[in-house]
């Protein structure tokens, strides 16, 4: 399968696995797994024996300095990002206090929009759809994982191709 459907198929499923509601908690939560998600999936893709991990019990702190170790070209601002938006869920998790939990939120939204490239307005038309912008933050973050964890796997697949070697990596779905 080319990594555009795949990434296409991840995104579908992130939308519809997010609350309608607009529950932040809720929100942050589900983000948080599916991205947990995703991450897994890249960092199995960057290990030659990825069964080696299946017991390792990482942490998604541990995750995000794994794949940091990885792979530290693909910018601070996401690995920062993926460590503001633990912090956050931890806050939830470990916390009583929605203050608590608001200023962590928007730590974290301001964080992301202060690294990332996605021009204000942007932000403007996804809350004009009723989205907040800790939807659009988690969406961008999910989005960019995906892209890195099916783009990977497609380029060792062509080169693999090239090679004459079978272009199907054993931890991909059909």
């Amino acid at each position: 399968m080319d990594s555009a459907k795949l990434i296409t198929e991840d995104l579908i499923r992130f939308q519809d696995s997010l609350p309608k509601s607009g529950d932040a908690e809720l929100l942050l939560l589900k983000s948080h797994l599916l991205i947990e998600g995703i991450l897994t999936t890249w960092i199995s893709n960057h290990c030659e024996d990825s069964k080696a991990l299946d017991n390792a019990r990482l942490s998604f702190y541990q995750r995000v300095h794994l794949a940091k170790a990885l792979r530290p070209g693909d910018g601070d601002w996401l690995w920062d990002s993926l460590l503001k938006l633990n912090s956050a869920r931890n806050c939830l998790a470990h916390r009583l206090s929605k203050d608590q939990l608001e200023k962590k939120i928007d730590s974290f939204v301001t964080e992301f929009k202060s690294c990332h490239p996605i021009p204000e307005p942007e932000f403007d038309g996804m809350r004009a759809q009723g989205f907040t912008d800790l939807h659009t933050c988690c969406f961008v973050l999910f989005a960019v994982l995906s892209g890195l964890t099916h783009c990977h796997v497609a380029d060792e697949g062509s080169a693999n191709a090239e090679q004459g070697e079978d272009t199907k990596p054993d931890n991909v779905p059909s």
